[in-house]
């Protein structure tokens, strides 16, 4: 899977969980509600720098954001734990990791 598509998958499910509209999102993000929506389309080639910021801002390791597999446990709040054990065993059953 590409680094765009990646970075497409990890915004929307930062957006559902949070359940926030790509209004909230691009606010959180801190950026255009345009380029949001580009990114979690996966439209767009991202710089490294943009990519730096929508780690950090989503509260996920740059490696998380750019892999097709979720890396370490990043979340730090019960269903997000829930959230990240659930995509790992995905993953390993998918022999991605």
């Amino acid at each position: 899977m590409s680094i765009n598509k990646n970075v497409a998958r990890v915004l929307m499910q930062h957006k559902e969980e949070y359940a926030l509209s790509f209004d909230d999102l691009s606010r959180k993000l801190g950026i255009a509600r345009s380029s949001t929506v580009n990114y979690c389309n996966g439209a767009v080639n991202l710089r490294a720098d943009t990519l730096e910021l929508l780690a950090e801002r989503c509260g996920v390791a740059i490696t998380e954001l750019v892999s097709e597999c979720p890396g370490g446990p990043r979340f730090r709040g019960g269903s997000r734990l829930f959230f990240t054990i659930k995509m790992q065993l995905l993953c390993v059953k998918r022999n991605c990791i």
